[in-house]
């Protein structure tokens, strides 16, 4: 992806389980509009939305572009997906070590910062955090 490019965005409440709300897990996709294929969401899990201060996020594989606009059963008896954000955003820029993204309206700017010492993007540890530019 192209940085300073508009796309849209998402963040999905995955709740896995009754007994346990709290411990569910929110997922931020991110568009690529540039990739050639169906899974063109950039997705990071987190613990907590909205990102009040720096948390733990993991980079996931990722996910197909319906999730952009659906919210419903995941397959496989993993749970249930509640869209909690959904907005445009402007990647200011985007690799595997680092992803700025500023969210529309609010002009929030999410900071990912991958921690992992592999050079991989997928399954490693990634830091975000919120600042106002």
């Amino acid at each position: 992806m192209s940085a300073a490019s508009i796309c849209r965005c998402v963040v999905h409440h995955h709740s896995i389980g009754e007994q346990t709300p709290e411990l569910d897990p929110f997922d931020l996709m991110i568009e690529d509009a540039e990739r050639p294929d169906d899974t063109r969401l950039a997705t990071w899990r987190l613990s907590r939305w909205p990102i009040e201060r720096l948390q733990a996020a993991t980079r996931l594989a990722n996910h197909r572009a319906a999730w952009l606009d659906r919210e419903g059963l995941v397959s496989g008896n993993r749970g249930v997906a509640r869209r909690v954000f959904a907005g445009q955003c402007e990647v200011l820029q985007c690799d595997n070590s680092r992803w700025r993204v500023r969210l529309e309206p609010t002009g929030e700017v999410l900071v990912l910062t991958n921690e992992s010492d592999t050079g991989e993007a997928v399954e490693t540890r990634w830091r975000i955090a919120t600042i106002r530019e």
